[in-house]
């Protein structure tokens, strides 16, 4: 008897085009007033967050972040020594 994990023979398994998926993300997206369009982006920085808070990476992770930053801020003091204020 076929199974979800065992479909039958002549089962076509058709999944949807990556582009056309991320391509009604963004519809959807643009279409939300600005508030709910931070909502939205800060919903996915928490995501983010708790991915990395549940990855057995973490501390590699957090190795990177802060490696990341330090560059970041590097870059920042220099545009600001050369341009000022």
């Amino acid at each position: 008897m076929p199974t979800p994990l065992h479909p039958p023979d002549n089962a076509c398994l058709a999944f949807p085009d990556q582009r056309e998926v991320i391509a009604e993300d963004v519809r959807r997206f643009r279409s939300l007033p600005p508030p709910d369009r931070w909502r939205e982006l800060f919903a996915m920085q928490r995501w983010g967050a708790r991915l990395v808070e549940s990855s057995p990476r973490r501390d590699s992770i957090r190795t990177l972040e802060t490696h990341e930053e330090e560059k970041w801020q590097a870059i920042q003091r220099n545009l600001f020594a050369r341009h000022g204020d």
